[in-house]
């Protein structure tokens, strides 16, 4: 690793990113890239000499997001500045820096210009497909077309229904069949068609029972009371909580008293968390995050009426 440079850690495993590129010298110069508008104020950057060093920040670009999304289509940015990761296209096709969007794009030109790649063996269902698109006119139209392990295929068409907009269209497929490849079409005469930003997720699985039924966190309350004229020992109330970690409670006293908050691992041994106590009759109440199974409020304090209420909350 380079003097100087922080290690990198993803998911447990290191990445030398820095030592790949000798020609960057500072992260900053990237961040710097990121915010010109257009490529005539290059000259305003210092530190960028030539055309080739915004190239090669880019492509820092394409490995970085590669290590850290995952993203299973190959240069779905086309930050390469080519047509890399896409082996099918129509012969116009072409990729360009969109000064407007501020990104490189892939051009298609003309009617049924088209560009595909195969893809990672995923079942459909487990796959989340987002495409960022423009078309010229009000109503042009992409087409994604994805193709299975077993020789079926689906289409799905979006419209832009502003021309000049940027669109994100996105497939959620429900097959359960693998994926073999993914194609995108210009499917407008006379209107240009750019694409950027593909992506495939693979989308979080969720048992359908987990859907179906609604899921009520776990709550375990108590109360009791005790008269003044029974109050010879004083007066405890507990609960066995199932670590359920929110307690909220309340606690009533017919005399100036002292009130304790305690826990237990064991229902035997207590520890007090701390106390409160009234000068004079009346009730008080709060909350508090506890890690023990066990919690109880003990009031020591005899020949007073005691009222208390618990109630614990999963969170």
């Amino acid at each position: 690793m380079s003097e100087g440079w922080p290690d990198f850690w993803i998911k447990g495993k290191y990445i030398e990113l820095i030592d790949t590129i000798n020609t960057v010298n500072l992260i900053k110069t990237i961040q710097q890239i990121d915010s010109i508008t257009n490529l005539g104020t290059l000259d305003t950057v210092n530190t960028v000499n030539t055309i080739n060093t915004i190239n090669t920040i880019d492509k820092i670009k394409v490995i970085h997001d590669a290590r850290i999304v995952p993203n299973f289509i190959q240069n779905g940015s086309f930050r390469t500045g080519d047509l890399s990761g896409w082996p099918a296209y129509s012969a116009n096709v072409y990729v360009e820096y969109d000064t407007n969007y501020r990104d490189y794009v892939c051009v298609l030109p003309n009617q049924y210009d088209y560009i595909g790649q195969y893809l990672p063996p995923l079942y459909g269902e487990e796959t989340r497909i987002k495409v960022r698109y423009r078309h010229e006119i009000d109503g042009g139209e992409i087409q994604i077309q994805l193709m299975y392990t077993d020789g079926t295929t689906e289409t799905y068409n979006f419209t832009a229904s502003t021309g000049g907009a940027w669109y994100d269209a996105t497939i959620e497929p429900t097959r359960k069949v693998p994926l073999v490849a993914m194609l995108m079409w210009n499917r407008t005469d006379g209107s240009e068609l750019r694409v950027t930003g593909c992506e495939m997720l693979r989308k979080q699985l969720v048992y359908q029972a987990e859907k179906d039924r609604t899921i009520t966190p776990l709550v375990v309350a108590n109360s009791g009371s005790i008269t003044a004229s029974e109050n010879t020992d004083g007066y405890s109330l507990s609960v066995n909580n199932n670590y359920a970690s929110l307690v909220e409670f309340a606690v009533s006293l017919g005399g100036a008293g002292e009130i304790q908050v305690q826990t237990s691992p064991n229902n035997s041994d207590w520890f007090t968390l701390w106390t409160k106590s009234l000068s004079s009759a009346g009730s008080y109440a709060d909350w508090l995050h506890v890690a023990f199974p066990y919690f109880r409020i003990n009031v020591p304090t005899t020949g007073i009426d005691v009222s208390i209420w618990i109630r614990c909350v999963q969170v």
